[in-house]
C-alpha cells in the first residue's frame, strides 16, 4: 500500500512539474511573439493619420474603358466605336483632411488609347469624392465617392465629355513621416451608349501612387524604457528586471510568503519549509505524503491517509460494520455486526427468571424433572453460538444472609455445569450469587418466598 503511495506522490509531482514547464514555455513564446510584433506595432503607432493635413499625389495604372461607352460627338456618318480594352492611365490629385478620418480629394487623369478602327485616341477625365479612412493605424484602408467627367477625343468621334460617378478602395502604406505609397482600385460609372441596354457602363482602373504628405509635422518616434524581461514594466520600476512577473513590482508572487515564488511553489497557498514550498509532506507521520494525503491533519491510513470512521457512532469502525448508517442494538444478540436487531423469541423465552429450575432443599443440587427445561435452554444456546449469558442464582430471606449467599452461587455454578456437560462453552456462561438481596416479591404475603427463590438468565451485551 505505501509503494502505492509513493507512485501517487511522484506521478503527481511529475504532472505539476511539467504543467510548470509548460508555462514556462508559453510564456516564452508570447514574450518572443512580443519582440517579433514589436517592429509592426512600432510602424502602426508612428504614421497614423492625422487631422488638418494635406496630400499632394502622382499615380499610374491600367484603365479599362468600357466598349459601351457612349462618350463620342455625334455627327452624320459618324459611328460609336469601343475603346481598346486596356490602357495606360496616369495622373495627379490633391487631398485635404481636416479629420483625420474624413477629406475631400480631387483628381485628373489622361489614358493614351486608340479606338476599334485602329486610330488614335486619348481618355481623360476629373473627379472630387470624399475619402473615409480608418484612422487608428499607420497601413490605413480608405474608400470613397463622388463624382466627376469622363471624355475621349478621337478622330473618327471627336471630342465628347460625359458626367461621371466615381467610387473606389485602397490602401495607404507610409514609407515616412511624410511620403507614403497608395493602391487604388477604383471604377467610373458613364451614361451607356444609346443602342446598349440599361443606363451605366463601367470603366474600372487599377492605380498605384506615390503621395506627399503635408502639415503632419516631425515624427518622433516614443523610445521605450528598457524593459530587460519584457513582462511590461521598465527597469527602472522593476524590482526584479531579469525576471518576468506579471505583478505591480515586477517580482513572481509569493502569495503564501514562504519565500519560495508561486512558478516554483508546489503549494502557493500554504507555506512551508521544503524546497518545493510545501509544508512536510506527512506532518502527521501515517506513511501517506502530500498531496496523496486527504486528511493531513490526521493520522489515517492509505490510500487517501484518512481515518477510518465510526459513521454511525456504535463503536464499529466503517471498514467492517454491516450497517454503516444504522447503530448496533447492544441486547447481546449477534453484537458484532454493527447493526440493530432484536433478539429471538426464543432467546426471549429464557430471558429473566426461569421456571420449572429446581433444587432439593436447601442444597445445590438440581431436581430432575428440571432437565427438560435446562435442555431446551442448552438447545436454544446451542442454535444461537454467539449468545453468552449469566446466570444469576437467588434466595429467600429465610436462614442466614451468608449462607444464603454461598447457597446461591453454589445453584447458579451447578446449572452452568449441567450445561456445560450438554456441550456449550463454558466461557459463554458467567454465574452470580445474589442471595436475598435482590427479590421480586414480598415475602409477607402468600408465595412471596417461593418467587425470590429463583434462577435468572440474562443475555449479556457484548
Amino acid at each position: 500500500m505505501l509503494k502505492k503511495t509513493v507512485i501517487c506522490s511522484s506521478a503527481l509531482a511529475l504532472l505539476v512539474s511539467q504543467a510548470h514547464a509548460q508555462t514556462e514555455a508559453s510564456e516564452s513564446v508570447a514574450v518572443q511573439a512580443d519582440a517579433d510584433g514589436a517592429g509592426l506595432t512600432g510602424y502602426n503607432e508612428r504614421y497614423k493619420p492625422m487631422a488638418n493635413t494635406w496630400e499632394l499625389g502622382l499615380f499610374a495604372g491600367l484603365l479599362f474603358p468600357s466598349d459601351e461607352h457612349n462618350i463620342f460627338a455625334p455627327r452624320e456618318g459618324v459611328t460609336q466605336e469601343p475603346y481598346s480594352g486596356t490602357a495606360l492611365e496616369v495622373g495627379m490629385r490633391v487631398g485635404y483632411f481636416p479629420l483625420a478620418f474624413l477629406g475631400l480629394e480631387g483628381s485628373a487623369f489622361a489614358s493614351p488609347s486608340e479606338v476599334e478602327s485602329g486610330r488614335s485616341a486619348m481618355l481623360y477625365g476629373g473627379d472630387v469624392v470624399l475619402v473615409g479612412q480608418l484612422p487608428s493605424m499607420s497601413l490605413t484602408p480608405f474608400l470613397y465617392v463622388g463624382g466627376g467627367v469622363f471624355g475621349g477625343i478621337s478622330e473618327p468621334m471627336g471630342n465628347d465629355m460625359d458626367p461621371a460617378i466615381v467610387a473606389g478602395v485602397g490602401l495607404k502604406a507610409p514609407l515616412s513621416n511624410s511620403v507614403a505609397l497608395r493602391l487604388d482600385v477604383r471604377d467610373t460609372l458613364t451614361q451607356k451608349f444609346a443602342a446598349a441596354d440599361g443606363d451605366q457602363t463601367h470603366s474600372p482602373a487599377v492605380l498605384l501612387g506615390v503621395s506627399a504628405l503635408l502639415g503632419r509635422g516631425e515624427s518622433t518616434p516614443a523610445t521605450a524604457p528598457p524593459d530587460s524581461d519584457r513582462d511590461g514594466l521598465s527597469d527602472a520600476e522593476d524590482k526584479c528586471p531579469r525576471v518576468p512577473a506579471a505583478s505591480s513590482d515586477g517580482c513572481p508572487l509569493d502569495t503564501d510568503g514562504d519565500g519560495v515564488a508561486d512558478p516554483d511553489d508546489y503549494c502557493p497557498r500554504e507555506a512551508g519549509d521544503e524546497a518545493n514550498g510545501c509544508p512536510d509532506p506527512d506532518k502527521d507521520g501515517d506513511g501517506v505524503p502530500l498531496p496523496c494525503d486527504k486528511c493531513a491533519d490526521e493520522k489515517g491510513v492509505a490510500p487517501d491517509g484518512c481515518p477510518i470512521r465510526d459513521s454511525d457512532g456504535d463503536g464499529f469502525m466503517d471498514d467492517v460494520d454491516k450497517c454503516g448508517d444504522k447503530p448496533e442494538t447492544k441486547n447481546g444478540f449477534e453484537d458484532g455486526d454493527g447493526c440493530p436487531d432484536e433478539v429471538p423469541s426464543e432467546v426471549q423465552k429464557f430471558s429473566g427468571a426461569i421456571e420449572g429450575i429446581l433444587f432439593q432443599h436447601n442444597e445445590a443440587k438440581i431436581l430432575p424433572r428440571s432437565f427438560t427445561t435446562l435442555d431446551q435452554a442448552v438447545a436454544v444456546l446451542a442454535k444461537y453460538a454467539d449468545i453468552k449469558i449469566e446466570i444469576v442464582g437467588h434466595t429467600s430471606s429465610e436462614g442466614d444472609p451468608e449462607h444464603n449467599k454461598k447457597l446461591s452461587q453454589d445453584r447458579a455454578d451447578s446449572v452452568k455445569a449441567y450445561m456445560v456437560g450438554k456441550g456449550i462453552d463454558e466461557k459463554r456462561i458467567q454465574t452470580r450469587g445474589a442471595g436475598a438481596g435482590e427479590p421480586v416479591a414480598d415475602e409477607a404475603q402468600p408465595g412471596g418466598k417461593e418467587k425470590n427463590r429463583r434462577i435468572e438468565f440474562k443475555v449479556i451485551p457484548q
